[in-house]
Parts: C-alpha cells; sequence; structure tokens
C-alpha cells in the first residue's frame, strides 16, 4: 500500500513539474528565445523569467553562471556573468578596486555586465566588516561600483 501510494505521489508531482515547465516556457515569445540561441547557441537555458517586461535567462557558460536579458521584441538587452574570485578579474579591474578607497570594504557581489554598447566590472560592496555589532546595522553603508575594463571606475552609488 505505500508502494502505491508513493508511486502515485512522484507520478503526481512529476507530471505536475513537467506541465508548470511547459507553461514557463509558453510565457516567452519565440523571439526571445531565437534571439538567445543565436547568441549562446550551444548554451542551454536553465530557466528562464519575467521581470519588468524583460525576459532573463538563466544559464551556465564556461562554468559561470550568467544571467541574458532581452525585451520582448528579442532584442539583447544585456548579460551579467557572476564572478566568484578577484583573480578571475581583469589585471586593470583588480588593481584599481584594491587601490581605491573602498579596497577594505566587504565585497558581496562581483559580476561582468555586456551590454550592446559596453563591458563592466560591477561590484557591490558594503562597510559592515569595519563596523562594530552595536553600530553595524545603524551605520552600515552599501555601494555598487561600476569599473571599466581598464579599470576605470565609471560609477559609484548608494545600493539598497
Amino acid at each position: 500500500m505505500k508502494l502505491l501510494f508513493f508511486s502515485i505521489l512522484s507520478t503526481l508531482f512529476i507530471s505536475n513539474y513537467t506541465i508548470s515547465q511547459e507553461s514557463i516556457q509558453k510565457v516567452i515569445p519565440n523571439q526571445v528565445t531565437h534571439s538567445f540561441e543565436v547568441n549562446y547557441p550551444a548554451i542551454k537555458v536553465r530557466k528562464w523569467t519575467v521581470k519588468n517586461n524583460m525576459y532573463e535567462a538563466r544559464f551556465v557558460n564556461d562554468h559561470k553562471k550568467c544571467m541574458a536579458y532581452y525585451d520582448s521584441n528579442g532584442e539583447w538587452i544585456k548579460t551579467q556573468t557572476i564572478i566568484l574570485w578577484s583573480w578571475n578579474l581583469p589585471l586593470p579591474v583588480k588593481q584599481s578596486f584594491y587601490k581605491s578607497q573602498f579596497a577594505i570594504w566587504f565585497i558581496e557581489k562581483m559580476q561582468k555586465c555586456e551590454t550592446p554598447k559596453q563591458t563592466f566590472y560591477r561590484f557591490l560592496i558594503n562597510n559592515g566588516n569595519l563596523l562594530d555589532a552595536d553600530h553595524h546595522d545603524a551605520f552600515m553603508e552599501k555601494y555598487s561600483l561600476d569599473f571599466s575594463t581598464n579599470g576605470e571606475l565609471i560609477d559609484k552609488r548608494l545600493a539598497q
């Protein structure tokens, strides 16, 4: 009886998962999926999501997690690649960051951002490691820093 119950339960789960995956795929316009296939011909999308009329494709390229964004017409907006280790950064970017006033701040995230106009590297940083426990939440600052491929700081803004 237990075997029958688990067999039915697993069948329902698998069929429900398959139906939900198909419904997600149906939401993505053909021109968006075609644009992705043109940009990344040998890559399989792990997950499609829709946010603010932008279609996000999550995938792995060269063992790195990536997100590509497209508009509803299939126009490529940007691709973000997660960088886990600073040694994977270009030398000018790494040197510029470590020579900046933010060198001792905590790095939350590093990304390579590619757009039709430019490629840059984004750091999400905070000064929480410089604060004591009593003041951590009250005075912590977060910034987003963008560096060009040659290491120039091109944008600095407060992050939420």
